[in-house]
């Protein structure tokens, strides 16, 4: 069986990361949210060296939420990736199976770091589909203190419709539901989905990183997107103005 891309930015990146101040210990918060309107099973895979943080089992059904806890302290990174898994046919307690999409390449996959750069307050974070797409998937950074910039990142389309010929995974009655990455279609990716990382030494015209989110959020099938993020001028809230519409 396939497995997820390997991250493409030095030092990596998440899903959904959080951290206090670089001084003391923190757990980040990743929470995942499912916009899509069927059910998706999320797979949270750590990298190499680092432990897991779910069992994989969970099933979010259309507006579905489920968080996690990143275990961490200053100078203790924790990298990953999310995958979300469509059409599985089987649900038991070890997790579901025969899945449509998601369980290996192609898929969406976001890739995340907490604690990057040996600091316990940055998260890095990225949407990659160099290994293919299935779901619409984004990340978005919340409640960053003033002055932080931290885009939100990824793409808002199913790309699956339009998927060029030869490079569509589809179902038994003809559903495209995953679209292999090739040079042609890493071109229509990138059209579509800018702030997406489509192959290797791609890169997106914002940062993919930042400093003291109290939260990061993963969301499949996002409604909206504002594109020019940043909390310059936050109302102090902790409320990030450049977030998903209805996030």
């Amino acid at each position: 069986m396939a497995t997820a891309c390997k991250p493409l930015l030095v030092g990596f990146l998440i899903v959904a990361g959080a951290v206090v101040t670089a001084e003391s210990s923190s757990d980040a918060n990743l929470t995942v949210v499912n916009d899509c309107e069927y059910p998706v099973w999320p797979k949270i895979i750590p990298n190499d060296g680092y432990s897991p943080i779910s069992t994989n089992t969970a099933r979010l059904d259309s507006r579905g939420v489920a968080s996690f806890r990143i275990p961490g302290s200053p100078g203790a990174a924790w990298s990953g990736q999310v995958m979300a898994r469509t059409g599985c046919a089987v649900e038991t307690p070890e997790g579901p199976s025969r899945c449509a999409s998601g369980e290996a390449l192609p898929a969406t996959v976001v890739q995340l770091q907490a604690h990057a750069y040996g600091r316990a307050d940055m998260a890095v974070y990225s949407v990659s589909l160099s290994g293919g797409f299935n779901v619409p998937a984004t990340v978005t950074p919340h409640a960053f203190p003033r002055g932080s910039v931290c885009p939100v990142l990824g793409c808002t389309e199913d790309l699956n419709p339009g998927c060029p010929q030869g490079r569509r995974v589809v179902t038994a009655a003809g559903a495209v539901i995953a679209c292999r990455s090739d040079p042609a279609a890493g071109g229509y990716f990138k059209q579509r989905c800018p702030k997406t990382l489509t192959g290797s030494g791609d890169s997106v015209d914002v940062d993919q990183r930042c400093v003291a989110p109290a939260e990061l959020k993963v969301i499949f099938c996002p409604r909206t997107m504002v594109t020019t993020a940043g909390a310059d001028g936050d109302d102090g809230t902790g409320l990030i103005r450049a977030a998903f519409a209805e996030a």
